[in-house]
């Protein structure tokens, strides 16, 4: 969604977009707790703090090619 939605802007928003979309639904998981068993909401959290950290260490692949020493 934030790809299309957010195509003009540079790929660094969308990556902080993106991070604060997960953020604002782990809040959610947390204090609602969807699932029926607290072994699916946990695993639930988990699997979003996995998404956060993938994403936002996929942001220094993202914006590491601006510098000089990523090209070699």
């Amino acid at each position: 969604m934030t790809s299309v939605f957010l195509s003009t802007v540079s790929p660094e928003a969308q990556v902080l977009v993106v991070i604060f979309i997960i953020v604002i639904n782990m809040f959610l998981q947390i204090k609602f707790e969807p699932f029926y068993t607290s072994t699916l909401n946990k695993m639930e959290n988990y699997s979003m703090q996995v998404a956060a950290l993938t994403v936002y260490v996929g942001m220094y692949y993202v914006t590491g090619t601006h510098y000089s020493y990523m090209q070699n």
